[in-house]
């Protein structure tokens, strides 16, 4: 069988790395087939990292199963009615949100601490120290 399906409104092909969607669960995968023969598809196994995960062309899943990892293995095998077995491999690659996250959270306390440091220094050359009024010279400083 020829196999195609979407997973998370993404579409699969073999060797494809599939990226945590925007939008929260939950998330459609579907699997169908087609054979040369007009075959039926009898039956579909989802696996995870070389274990069984699912069993069923057409599932809902409510949390993405990369989460926690850096990526995941996903092989589907799709066995049609006289037995003829297929399968298609593809990685759900939990995209790291944190990390741009922490990109903006740099760049901008970067900046918050340079301008910090240009204000401070900006008013330190700034600032005058005040100088009080000489006094005539015949007066004794000396306190009585």
């Amino acid at each position: 069988p020829h196999i195609q399906g979407t997973f998370a409104s993404q579409a699969m092909s073999d060797g494809a790395s599939i990226e945590h969607p925007d939008n929260s669960g939950p998330w459609s995968i579907n699997a169908t087939a087609s054979t040369d023969g007009g075959s039926e598809v009898a039956d579909c196994e989802w696996y995870l990292d070389d274990a069984i995960w699912l069993e069923g062309c057409k599932h809902s899943i409510q949390e993405w199963p990369a989460v926690g990892f850096e990526s995941r293995n996903v092989r589907l095998e799709v066995m049609d009615d006289d037995g003829s077995l297929s399968s298609m491999e593809f990685i759900l690659v939990n995209e790291a949100q944190g990390d741009s996250n922490q990109a903006i959270f740099l760049v901008s306390g970067a900046l918050l601490v340079i301008g910090t440091l240009v204000f401070a220094f900006r008013r330190r050359s700034n600032f005058d120290i005040p100088k009080w009024p000489s006094r005539a010279t015949d007066e004794d400083h000396m306190l009585k």
